[in-house]
């Protein structure tokens, strides 16, 4: 066999491997693995995400199907014990897990999902974000309050789907781009400039009293200035980490950060209140003998 042949062979071989589609979604698969869905959330419509996100005219329509995620599931997944998820929209193409802190988030009882693709338009991207937590509550047991999201992408979705979305994520971590609908004040005739919508009074009560988290990579102005802004908003459980660019660079996240974030995240969610317990019969009293 010739040498042209040989290589000819091993590049079809490398094509096909990398072009393998996605994998079909399977409830209660666990590990690391990449899937599509076609099944959309009823709360990604054109009208519900234009109600939701202050879209007008309302948005185009997308095909979820051409939407692939990153997918982990810990090993330990036990239905009876339902586990958070981490959703991450990140500032890059994602191609592989964050080894580091798999195993935080196994002790955590979190599952882990992010879109692979960075260059959708943000208006699907974030449409597809709930769709991706939609199809996961239909393939696992989720804890609905600790569904996490965690954004790092400068088309500010970080904060569209906080203000949106309150009733899918239960808490909002957010990296570096974190502008409201309105400009933030840093001081020194300064200020972050608004960059999203005006969002839904229907939704911003809701998501005003979840738990945020906002970091830079400096602890400057602008990070005192975004802290006093989201407050004076109303955002009654907004707090500062900073971090370094080690820390959040994907995927070789660190765990301290992500610990804290979590721990902060635990603590303050939107608890469900404790349902009351009725006896299915009436008790009746005898009489003494």
């Amino acid at each position: 066999m010739s040498r042209g042949v040989i290589i000819v062979g091993l590049i079809i071989v490398v094509c096909h491997g990398a072009l393998r589609a996605a994998d079909a979604p399977v409830a209660g698969k666990t590990g690391t693995y990449s899937v599509t869905f076609t099944e959309r959330s009823p709360l990604t419509t054109p009208k519900e995400r234009a109600v939701r996100m202050g879209q007008k005219p309302p948005p185009a329509d997308y095909d979820l199907a051409k939407s692939e995620f990153l997918v982990v599931v810990p090993d330990s997944y036990d239905p009876a014990k339902p586990m958070g998820l981490m959703v991450l929209n990140n500032y890059k193409d994602t191609v592989d897990p964050p080894m580091p802190v798999l195993d935080l988030l196994a002790q955590q009882n979190m599952a882990f999902i992010t879109l692979k693709k960075k260059d959708t338009p943000w208006d699907e991207k974030c449409g597809a974000t709930v769709d991706s937590v939609h199809n996961m509550q239909q393939l696992y047991k989720i804890d609905p309050t600790r569904v996490y999201l965690f954004a790092f992408d400068d088309q500010q979705d970080g904060p569209r789907l906080m203000v949106g979305y309150p009733d899918v994520f239960a808490a909002t971590y957010i990296c570096e781009f974190f502008r409201l609908w309105k400009d933030i004040p840093t001081g020194n005739n300064r200020h972050i400039s608004a960059s999203i919508a005006v969002p839904s009074a229907k939704y911003l009560g809701l998501a005003k009293a979840q738990p945020v988290v906002l970091s830079t990579y400096e602890d400057s102005d602008i990070a005192k200035g975004a802290l006093k802004g989201y407050r004076a908003e109303g955002f009654k459980n907004v707090i500062y980490l900073n971090v370094t660019h080690d820390d959040v660079h994907y995927p070789n996240y660190t765990k301290p950060w992500l610990e804290k974030v979590l721990a902060y995240f635990d603590e303050k969610r939107v608890k469900p209140k404790a349902a009351v317990t009725k006896p299915a019969t009436k008790a009746t009293t005898r009489p003494a003998k």
